[in-house]
């Protein structure tokens, strides 16, 4: 269980699904989409745990032009996951 100030219920194996993708498995859609993006409270704190498990940390965490700071990973399935948090009130 992750300890970054969020909860997440998730079923999902990491095994890939070959009835998607013609047996390849899923993946992220376009360039520079997201599979999901999940709004957290502590980002630095969950790429560190992440980072200690061993994670495929594709940005680290970062703030961005529009008020977000933002950690993106590709998860054992190949999904791209965004996680952000607002840096403004």
């Amino acid at each position: 269980m992750l300890s970054a100030g969020w909860r997440a219920v998730t079923r999902t194996s990491c095994v890939p699904d070959a009835s998607d993708s013609g047996g390849e498995g899923r993946t992220a859609g376009a360039d520079g989409s997201y599979a999901a993006y999940i709004h957290i409270t502590g980002v630095d704190a969950l790429a560190a745990e992440l980072r200690a498990r061993g994670a495929e940390i594709l940005d680290e965490p970062e703030d961005r032009v529009y008020g977000q700071r933002e950690l993106v990973i590709r998860d054992c399935n190949g999904l791209v996951l965004a996680f952000g948090e607002r840096t403004t009130s």
